[in-house]
């Protein structure tokens, strides 16, 4: 495996140079593409995926690809006559909606030289890519994304929800070979992404020529996510330089109620001496016992910074503001303008300004929200009297949108539009344990999904959908009332079965305390060279 070893000694160094340097050119790209070893790779890479036996045209797949086809593509590689062939369209459901999106399905060899060409742009463009930027990378999903602006967005009081117009549709190629000619020069592995892009579709089910359109990235492709993102990567250069520039230290500033009421509270106290009589003593400290009631529930200080904070999930992004609204009305004429230069559009319907304290934002399945109210709790000093103060939150608050979660639950059958569970008739005739298994994947997705929720007690009325969905399909299965399901499998929904009754399964119980909240981030993934090189051997 020396050769191989070369291969990933080039990939390497490639994601170590660029690292260093973000102004680095990268040369002879197109060679590594030609190497065996690398189309062996890409096929290990994509040979266990769900569409690898799926046809497009014919009868081709990926079964029984063997040295003899990978060679031959080799061979047309390395003289350039390889051309790809068009995917084939289809329509497939958009989850939680009755919407569906457009997917392109490829041949086999296409997938190949794709995935060839994603093990090169990854370890060019993965060092290059900012912090800010989480969609479609290696180790990172939506709850990293949705933990940033869990930590990072406190004290926001406006956020600029931005919503791209057809953004993979509309992504002008001539633009992005231009972005990536910069940090690559080799004319051949260039003109081989400029075929990917012009390769066109065609719906065979409407029986309709070979399309190619002169704007936009194929979707369903494998390379799409990551030239989608080195595309948007000029909107997070300008965002980072924006947060930077616009940023402002300054000290908070008390309220001139506050101030009132802590100078009375000053000298009340400076009033306590000695030789005051018991009684008049008395009637001071009840005095300063209602004033610091009073304080704590006045705003006790304003924040004059500005600080600007940005997120962007592939083409789903915010912009939080700790600001005035004039200065978010600018950032999103500055937004829409850049877009302006990329030839893209920004939707002026969709993209709002939110003041967070009045209305919610749903990003990425989530609501954001702050909460204005002012909390209080009594602290125990050792040896001292309880005393009441004023608790520090974090302000900003990421919920489950319970509303959309009940229209997505009664799109797909559990309950009535209004939120009545209902039996799921499509799992009627299964076993019983398989009811059961299917109920506890829908619950683990949902519940995993929103693990990093506040507020975790409002999430019991999605499990009190689903645990008596649960049960009234279980007795429509047998043809029972509901009283007699929980009789003979309990609360929690037990069944046991097997050929002896061996086997044991119940619906799963998520947690719906305070304290089971957790972010699903960091995820551990194995080093990718070095599972290159142990697929390879």
């Amino acid at each position: 495996m020396v050769v191989s070893n070369k291969f990933l000694l080039r990939l390497n160094s490639l994601t170590r140079y660029n690292g260093q340097d973000k102004e680095f050119v990268n040369f002879n790209l197109y060679r590594l593409i030609l190497k065996e070893e690398v189309l062996m790779a890409a096929y290990e890479k994509i040979k266990s995926n769900k569409t690898a036996l799926t046809s497009v045209t014919g009868d081709e797949t990926l079964d029984g690809f063997g040295l003899e086809r990978i060679n031959r593509l080799k061979m047309k590689l390395t003289n350039e006559s390889w051309q790809p062939r068009p995917a084939r369209r289809i329509q497939i459901p958009k989850t939680g909606t009755n919407k569906t999106s457009l997917l392109g399905i490829q041949e086999p060899e296409e997938k190949i030289v794709q995935t060839a060409m994603l093990f090169i742009l990854n370890a060019i463009y993965e060092p290059r890519f900012l912090p800010t930027s989480f969609g479609f990378r290696p180790g990172k999903g939506v709850h990293d994304a949705l933990q940033e602006v869990d930590w990072k967005f406190f004290g926001t009081n406006l956020i600029i929800e931005g919503n791209i117009t057809g953004m993979y549709d509309n992504i002008d190629h001539h633009i992005l070979i231009r972005m990536l000619e910069k940090n690559i020069q080799d004319a051949r592995f260039i003109r081989l992404v400029w075929k990917m892009l012009r390769t066109g579709y065609m719906n065979i089910e409407e029986k309709s020529g070979i399309i190619k359109p002169l704007v936009g990235i194929p979707r369903g492709s494998i390379i799409s996510p990551i030239l989608s993102n080195i595309y948007l990567h000029e909107l997070d250069v300008f965002m980072q330089d924006k947060c930077s520039n616009m940023s402002s230290v300054k000290q908070r500033v008390r309220t001139p109620p506050y101030k009132e009421l802590n100078n009375k509270l000053r000298r009340l106290k400076s009033q306590i001496e000695p030789s005051l009589p018991i009684i008049d003593r008395k009637g001071i400290l009840k005095e300063i016992r209602q004033l610091h009631i009073k304080s704590l529930n006045t705003r006790n200080s304003v924040d004059p910074r500005i600080r600007i904070n940005y997120i962007r999930y592939a083409d789903d992004f915010i912009i939080g503001i700790a600001g005035p609204n004039k200065l978010a009305e600018e950032i999103k004429e500055e937004v829409a303008e850049l877009f302006n230069t990329l030839n893209l559009t920004l939707n002026d319907a969709k993209t709002k300004i939110t003041d967070i304290k009045k209305e919610r934002v749903i990003f990425l399945g989530y609501q954001i929200q702050i909460s204005t109210s002012i909390k209080k709790k009594y602290v125990y000093p050792q040896g001292q009297r309880p005393t009441l103060k004023r608790v520090t939150g974090k302000g900003i608050s990421l919920q489950a949108p319970i509303d959309l979660i009940i229209e997505r639950l009664y799109q797909k059958g559990f309950c009535s539009k209004k939120g009545f569970p209902q039996p799921k008739k499509i799992w009627i005739p299964q076993e019983d344990n398989q009811i059961i298994q299917h109920y506890n994947s829908i619950i683990r997705g949902i519940f995993n999904y929103y693990l990093g929720a506040n507020k975790r007690s409002r999430l019991g009325r999605i499990w009190y959908i689903l645990k008596f969905s649960c049960a009234f399909t279980l007795a429509a299965r047998h043809r029972t009332s509901l009283k007699k399901i929980f009789t003979k499998h309990g609360s929690s929904l037990t069944v046991i079965y097997g050929m002896k009754g061996e086997k044991v399964i119940k619906l799963y119980k998520p947690g719906l305390k305070e304290k089971d909240k957790k972010w699903l981030v960091e995820r551990q993934l194995p080093d990718s060279y070095r599972y290159i090189a142990r697929r390879l051997s």
